[in-house]
């Protein structure tokens, strides 16, 4: 009797665990439309995120998600999502690292544009400004005297378009064995697709040369 207890213990915990356990929802697909028609005319440099550190630090990293309760844009290219951030307050030493996070199945299609304090535009970047930088498709810049904000808008002329990249790595299983454990190394090829999208996760670096502060 009491081994039967036992199992029967074992058997209504593993399936509590079971009945408890929840999936995790998958990685968002890319969003190819964008029907918001209750953009602004001008960018709300109110809402401006800060890029500057609360301690001088090489490589800090902001990122925001842009969806469909973003604040969007009228262009004219037809109304897009942004997000705008506020430049480092100490512009001499600053390199930035501007663009969008490659997820598992989108990207999205990044527009970057530079403003001055009062919002308009002082530079913007062509299709060949842009590369692959590890995770980040990103423009690099240098923030010039006079500029204040950075703005990431949605491209609508990458919308659609994919970009494949295939993954290189090894597995370890580790396989127990009546005279011990063995490791097992395997490698393996992943092809991955992205389409480029108008949600995604924008991503600013900030690079900072000199990160004494001052005493």
């Amino acid at each position: 009797m009491i081994r039967m207890r036992s199992a029967l213990v074992i058997v209504v915990g593993a399936a509590a665990s079971a009945a408890c356990a929840t999936a995790l929802p998958p990685p968002p697909l890319a969003v190819l439309e964008y029907g918001r028609q209750d953009c602004a005319l001008r960018p709300d440099l109110a809402s401006a995120i800060s890029l500057t550190p609360e301690k001088e630090t090489n490589g800090h990293i902001v990122t925001t998600v842009i969806d469909a309760q973003t604040a969007c844009l009228t262009t004219a290219r037809g109304g897009v999502p942004y997000v705008i951030y506020a430049l480092p307050e100490d512009l001499g030493d600053k390199m930035l690292s501007i663009g969008s996070v490659l997820e598992p199945y989108r990207i999205l299609s990044p527009d970057v544009t530079v403003l001055d304090a009062q919002g308009e535009p002082t530079r913007t970047f062509a299709a060949e400004d842009y590369f692959y930088r590890g995770p980040v498709f990103s423009v690099q810049l240098r923030p010039r005297e006079g500029e204040a904000f950075v703005m990431v808008a949605a491209n609508p002329e990458r919308i659609g378009q994919q970009y494949d990249s295939i993954a290189v790595g090894t597995q370890t299983t580790t396989v127990y064995t009546g005279y011990g454990a063995a490791n097992w190394t395997t490698g393996h090829e992943a092809s991955l697709s992205r389409t480029f999208s108008y949600e995604g996760v924008a991503h600013v670096t900030v690079y900072d040369t000199d990160t004494k502060e001052d005493e």
